[in-house]
Formats: structure tokens, sequence, C-alpha cells
């Protein structure tokens, strides 16, 4: 066994002892003669051990593979501080009649072989955490340059989509039409949005996805900025498609670049690019409102410039790297089963998305016309709870951001769902009391918030490749969700009365959550089934998803 002889300072034994990402402690094998000296430390860092550590105090005890490094009473220091180790985990002691329960700071570890620190309690989990993220934000630095510019393409797509609604009414007058007609404006821009939502499966075949992405932002840029140019309804409306067809393009691409860039760690990063998005829907009213004196180009104009900025930092980056078609992560080829899987995952996934957007666009859209026609609210109220609405809805897209980093997105998907049954029922229950309603779309804000971009974090954390052509369909799934659930409320709204509003709410909720439970099922038969083990279906396997 080989030592070398370089000295160490006690700063740098803080660092090697605690960082638990790269280090191990030594402990001696059956062909190691006993080390015991008042001087002698060997650290195995990377591969590289140090001995010999700059203090006489320092010994090292090793009965039956275990590790203590203590400071030696009648040698310390008073300007040293002591340095505690015990198995399975480290603690430093800067005042040593301080004394600490080991069993409320140190995590049990086994007799044996390295080991490693496992965090048992919140004080080390927080402490775990912080000191990890200076670590990783060094090693990470191109995926965090890479997540940033993303966010910023997301906060584009969010001006142009919440651009529209602020100035209907001068879009109507821009191009001399009623706002029943302007209003078609929607359906051009979502029918765009499908079209180039089908389009971004070529992301797979491009090398780099950036310039991509990047042109995707300069044509949202100039279509918002041509709009208010175009006198006639029908060529406007061409252009709201166009606009339509980068945003879908746009939304499909980044959606599966940041799995390729984080892959299993990317449930905290997808929650925080659709919180961007949220930031950009309400920075469009918030910069229209400030510009109201001015014209309809100025306003566009600004807005524009936001977004092509927004767009250019990009290019200027390296791409993500597209997953490999062939093999496994684990370099394995990938069975025909697994395959098929995969295909359900992505068709599920995108089915459940047709039902939980249409859901979350039909309370949105609909929820000013039910207070006002159900509860007789005002023009003003019914502009009030909305708002009320979407600040809940986006503030929780940035919480959403926090839980992912303690949840699985399963465990994320049925308790937000949850939280959606109770409001709905409540609604229900209570359709004729305002406070009710206040309360309750607040809590539908807070439940639907986080569902959409957990659910794109699935295919990966169930061990799929996620592809451009896989986000394509899951974004189509959601398209035709926003354009046709909305629809049906208003057809139903029609047809039976205004108080149908909840009920639609709860039913596309209910048939959501039994599509997500149902492939998580299917998925831990498969893979069950593969590996040759015995899976026994019973009442109690769909809350075994909150445990995994």
């Amino acid at each position: 066994m080989e030592y070398s002889n370089e000295k160490i300072e006690h700063s740098e034994i803080n660092n090697l002892i605690t960082d638990n990402s790269t280090q191990e402690i030594y402990q001696p094998d059956d062909s190691d003669d006993e080390v015991t000296s008042q001087s002698n430390l060997s650290i195995q860092e990377s591969g590289k051990q140090y001995q010999n550590v700059n203090s006489s105090s320092i010994n090292i005890i090793t009965p039956d593979g275990d590790n203590e490094i203590h400071k030696d009473n009648e040698h310390q220091s008073s300007s040293s501080p002591a340095y505690v180790l015990t198995s399975g985990g480290s603690t430093l002691h800067e005042n040593e009649d301080e004394e600490l329960n080991e069993h409320d700071f140190i995590s049990e570890g086994g007799n044996h072989g390295s080991n490693r620190f496992k965090p048992n309690n919140i004080y080390e989990n927080i402490l775990n955490y912080s000191s990890k993220m200076w670590v990783n934000a060094g090693i990470y630095k191109k995926e965090l340059l890479l997540t940033t510019s993303y966010l910023l393409c997301f906060v584009a797509l969010g001006i142009s989509v919440g651009s529209l609604g602020p100035t209907l009414l001068a879009l109507a007058e821009n191009t001399n039409s009623t706002l029943d007609k302007v209003g078609y404006f929607f359906s051009s821009r979502g029918a765009g949005y499908f079209v180039g939502s089908f389009c971004a499966r070529i992301f797979d075949k491009v090398k780099n996805g950036n310039y991509v992405i990047a042109a995707a932002v300069i044509l949202m840029a100039l279509s918002l900025f041509t709009i208010p140019l175009v006198k006639n309804i029908w060529v406007c409306g061409l252009v709201f498609v166009i606009e339509g067809f980068a945003a879908g393009f746009l939304d499909s691409g980044l959606n599966a670049m940041i799995v390729w860039v984080w892959k299993e760690s990317v449930n905290p990063f997808m929650q925080l690019l659709h919180f961007s998005f949220g930031v950009g829907a309400f920075l469009a009213p918030l910069v229209i409102s400030q510009l109201v004196s001015y014209s309809l180009v100025t306003q566009y104009m600004v807005l524009a410039v936001i977004m092509g900025a927004g767009g250019l930092m990009i290019i200027f980056l390296p791409s993500a790297v597209i997953p490999s078609n062939e093999e496994s992560s684990d370099g394995e080829e990938i069975s025909r089963r697994e395959k098929r899987l995969g295909v359900e995952v992505v068709a599920s996934i995108a089915f459940f998305l047709f039902w939980y957007v249409g859901s979350e666009a039909g309370f949105g859209g609909w929820l000013s016309s039910y207070s006002q026609l159900n509860l007789g609210f005002t023009d003003k109220q019914g502009a009030l709870i909305t708002s009320l609405f979407w600040g809940t809805f986006t503030l929780f897209r940035f919480i959403g951001v926090i839980m992912s980093l303690v949840m699985t997105p399963q465990q994320m998907v049925v308790l937000d769902t949850c939280v959606c049954f109770f409001f709905s029922i409540l609604l229900i229950l209570f359709q004729k009391s305002a406070t009710v309603l206040w309360i309750s779309t607040a809590g539908l804000g807070i439940g639907l918030a986080s569902i959409f971009p957990t659910a794109f974090s699935l295919p990966q954390n169930l061990g799929f490749k996620v592809t451009g052509e896989s986000t394509s369909y899951m974004v189509i799934g959601a398209t035709l969700g926003e354009l046709t659930i909305p629809w049906l409320i208003g057809v139903m709204q029609h047809n039976i009365g205004h108080h149908t509003l909840p009920f639609v709410v709860l039913g596309t909720l209910i048939i959501s959550l039994a599509i997500y439970i149902a492939i998580n099922i299917r998925a831990k038969y498969i893979r069950a089934t593969d590996k040759q083990q015995d899976f026994k279906l019973s009442f109690s396997t769909p809350l075994e998803l909150l445990k995994s």
C-alpha cells in the first residue's frame, strides 16, 4: 500500500471529509497492516491518497473496519478545531466542550467497506444540499447556461401567448372588424401551434437544435411585430398561424432538449421552465398596460424586441446532446416489449394532457362568465377572479420547483390532482357561495399549476428516452385538449346550464388521474414480467405511487 507525503491544512480536511460525492475514508483490508498513529491519516480522493496530515494530534482508530478520527486531548491546541468522523458520516466540532448527540446528526453506516454520507434528518439534508449546490454549479456550468437560455426562450413563448388577450379590442379596431371575428385569432394561432408541434419531430435529426430554437424565437418576434401593421383581418389571421407555428415548434423542442440536458434529474428544471412561461404570460399584459397611451404598433414592437433579445443567448451555446437511438443507458439492447411500452407511455401522457390542459384552459377561460352568470359578479369582479386563478397558478409553478426536489413526478401528480378534486367538489356542493368560489379558484390554481411540467418528466423518470418526436406528440395532445374541452364546456353551458363548469372540470380530472395511474401500473407490470418477477394487482397498488 503506497502513501504520498503531501500536507493538508485543516480547511482542506474539512472539505475532504465532508464532501460525500467524491471521497471515501480508506479502510484497511485483511492484507494490510494495522494502522495506528498520531500523525498518519490516509484519505482517498478520486484515486489520490494523502498521508501525514499536518496535525500531530489526530489519531486513527480502526477496530473491526470502523473509522473514527478524534482529537488527542493531550496535544490539542486552543486554536485548532476538533475533527470528529464516525462511521457513515461526519461532523465538525468547533468547540470541544460542546458535545452533540451523534444520532441527531450522523447517519448509521455499515461496519465494513467504505462508508458514505447518508443524511437521515432535515438538518443534514439542508447542509448536504447547501454544500452540493456550490459544487454542482461549477460542475454543471454548461448545463446551467443552457437552462438559462431555455428559460429566456420560454419567457418569449409566454409573451407570445399572453399578448393577444389584452389587445383584442385594439386589434378589432385596427382591422375594422368586430370582437367576435378577431376572437378567431385564438383558433388561428391554435391551428399553427398544432402544426408546429407536429413538425418539431425533426429535432431528433438536427445537429444543433439551438439554431432552430433561436430561429423559432425570431419568427415569433417578427410575427408579433407584423400583426399591428396588417389591416386586413384574413391576412392578420394568417400571421397568427405563423406565430402559432413557431410557438408550437419552440414548445415541443425545448421540452425535449431540457430532458436531454438533465436526464433523470430534469424534474425541478422542467418545473422552472414552465414557470418562466408564466412569467412571460404575466409580463405581456403588464408591458401593454404601461404603454396604453401609445399606439398598438409601439406596444407590439416593444414586446417583439423583448422576445427577440431572449432568443439571442442560445445561439452562442453548445447544443444539448441527442440520446442514442440504439442502446439504453446501461448499454444493453432495448427489448421489443420495452419499446412498445415506451410508445404506450408517450401516448398515455398525450391523452392525459388532453384532459388536463383542457380542464385548465376551460376553467381559466370560462371562469369570468361562470362567476357573472351564476353568482352575479360584475365585469370587474370577473376579471379579478380570473387574475386570482392565473396568479396562484404562476406562483405555485415556482413552488413546484422546490417540491420537485423532495417528491417524485408520480407523487406530485397524485397530490396535485387530489387538491383539484377537493376544490372541484367544494364548488359543486356550494355553487351559490361567492366565498367558496374565491377560495376554490385559488385552490384550483394551486393544484393545476405543476401537473403539466411534471407529466413531461414522467417518461424519463420511468427510464424511457425522451425524443423530439415523443414531446411533439405530448404537446399535440395538450393542444387538442386546449381546443376541444373549452368548446365542450361552452356547448354544455348553452344546452344544460352555466352550473356545469365545475362538473366538467371534476370529470376531466378524474379521467386524467385514471390514465396516469394506469400507465404507471402498466410500466411496473411490464418491468416485472421482463425480470420474471411476480406482479400482483390490488387495491393498494395505486397507493404505491406515493412511495415511488
